[in-house]
Parts: C-alpha cells; structure tokens; sequence
C-alpha cells in the first residue's frame, strides 16, 4: 500500500467517523416553558406546533388569548401537522425587541429542500414571521404569533 492510499483511507475514515457522531449524538434539549426569556418562550412555540403537540403550544398563549378560543378548537385547528413533513424545518431567531414586559421575536422558518441530482443543488423556502410575547406572572406568553408552523 502507498503513501497516497493509506492518507485516503485515513481521511475517508475520518469522514465516516465523523458523519456517524454527527448522526447518533442526541439533539439540543429543547427548552422548556418554564424557562425565562421571550426567546425561549417563542422557540418553545414554534417547536410544540411544528412535532404536533398543541396541547404544549396552548399552554404558552397569554391568559387573554386563551379567553378567545376555546381549548379543543384550538387544539383541532393546530393537530394537522405532521411531525418531520413538509412542514418541519429550522427556525432561526433573527431579532429580539424587549420593550418593559412586552418583546417581538423575529424568527425565519426554513422549510423544504430538493436536491437535483447529479450537481446536489438544493433549494429552501424560508419565511419571516414576528411572534408577540408579554410578561405575564412573572412567564412570558405569546399574544400574537403566526397561525401554522
């Protein structure tokens, strides 16, 4: 074996390793609602609606949305989703405004993707919505956020 094959074979063999770590390590914990910051408040939303769980999602709505639609409506309107469909993706948080016990969330969405063989061109959509939060007992609630994730 030659000094060009062995330098292949350790590379690939790097390659592999690091596809298969990059694969089997467990996703970021997901925060929770009981964590403080409007950000994670909003992630929280955003993550409930887009793996299916509007139950999750109702509980971080402000007291005065809630009193607008019943629970069940809610919870129908919202169990659509199908978790990792079309539907899913990443969001990214682009920017925060805090103002006293109020905050707007700008976050991108990020769905979809194709790739045209054999040149691996992909394309995603991506969409901007603004989440409104205020603090509510001391818990940041959502009071305007966007209807589907």
């Amino acid at each position: 074996m030659d000094r060009f094959t062995r330098w292949t074979l350790v590379v690939v063999t790097g390659i592999v390793a690091l596809a298969v770590w990059t694969s089997t390590r467990s996703p970021e914990a997901i925060p929770g609602p009981d964590d403080h910051g409007p950000v994670t408040t909003a992630r929280a939303w955003l993550t409930a609606l887009a793996t299916g769980h509007p139950e999750d999602a109702w509980e971080l709505l402000a007291p005065e949305v809630q009193a607008r639609e019943a629970r069940s409506d809610f919870i129908r309107r919202h169990s659509m989703v199908v978790p990792d469909g079309p539907s899913s993706g990443r969001i990214r948080i682009d920017a925060v405004v805090v103002t006293g016990d109020e905050a707007r969330v700008e976050v991108v969405r990020t769905v979809g993707a194709t790739a045209d063989f054999p040149f691996w061109r992909s394309t995603f959509a991506s969409e901007r919505v603004a989440l409104r939060l205020r603090s509510t007992d001391g818990r940041w609630r959502i009071t305007v956020a966007p209807d589907a994730p």
